[in-house]
């Protein structure tokens, strides 16, 4: 049986049915808002990481330190998987100037620890001095040494080493437990490796060292290996960096507590420290 629909009625009839498209389409709005937050808290979780092209690397790296100005640093050493040392150290940098503490872990103030303020290192070694513990490193006389240390904490130079790299491969995102990083892995030749770092390296011409790289959301460097096998010696540096940015103060020893030494190699190789 068929109905007469009045004019009323089917104007109630579009009103519901424009009523209901609009409910829809609300629905569907809310529904792409919630999306787009949910992409949005998502890629902050991430910590917006992207992704580093091998010819901006080094330079980023770097940028990204000297705009911090400070971090603090954990370097582990491990000889057949086994670890042999570890050190504490923290940096400040403005780009230019640069001061340096690191010690064997828990030493911090103790026997072991060095420091570079101003320009000039001191090291803290007992056997000087019950007094006066502190050894501040003539720069004439120990040149060879002080340009050696000069030469590894330079925050520039120690990155620069991936400039040009032999090899550039990205290999993920990871958590390193200090952060959520992009890794890296760069290939460098021996010979950019021992023109940068003053540490005796091993290998011929050719030879090709691999460094796993870590880079945060700011492109802070937060972990960096270094695995290393001569025959059946397995070795592997791995450093791990925190506290970008965070305050730092590295001072130099109370004057009292210190004496200006020479530091000279024993034909055996050993280094001892003597007072002027």
């Amino acid at each position: 049986m068929s109905h007469v629909v009045s004019p009323a009625t089917r104007t109630r009839r579009n009103v519901l049915i424009v009523l209901g498209a609009l409910v829809v389409l609300a629905l569907l709005v809310a529904a792409v808002v919630v999306l787009q937050k949910k992409g949005d808290d998502d890629g902050d979780s991430l910590g917006g990481l992207h992704e580093l092209r091998k010819d901006e690397f080094a330079k980023a790296l770097i940028d990204a330190r000297e705009k911090a100005g400070s971090w603090s640093y954990v370097q582990t050493t491990t000889l057949n998987d086994k670890i042999q040392s570890v050190v504490e150290g923290k940096v400040t940098w403005d780009g230019k100037k640069v001061d340096v503490a690191f010690a064997p872990r828990g030493a911090t103030g103790e026997a072991g620890e060095a420091r570079y303020v101003d320009g000039t290192w001191y090291i803290n070694d007992p056997r000087l001095s019950k007094s006066k513990p502190w050894a501040k490193l003539d720069s004439t006389k120990s040149k060879v040494l002080v340009d050696a240390l000069d030469n590894e904490v330079d925050p520039r130079r120690q990155l620069a080493i991936f400039e040009d790299p032999a090899g550039f491969q990205v290999i993920g995102t990871e958590n390193v437990g200090v952060a959520v990083a992009v890794h890296y892995r760069v290939t460098v030749a021996i010979e950019k490796v021992k023109e940068v770092t003053s540490n005796p390296v091993v290998g011929n011409p050719g030879d090709m060292e691999v460094f796993d790289v870590w880079v945060d959301n700011k492109d802070r460097l937060v972990k960096m290996t270094t695995p290393s096998d001569i025959g059946a010696i397995k070795s592997e540096e791995i450093q791990t960096f925190t506290g970008y940015g965070a305050p730092v103060a590295i001072e130099a020893p109370p004057a009292a507590q210190v004496q200006s030494t020479v530091l000279k190699a024993r034909p055996e190789r050993k280094t001892e420290v003597g007072s002027n």
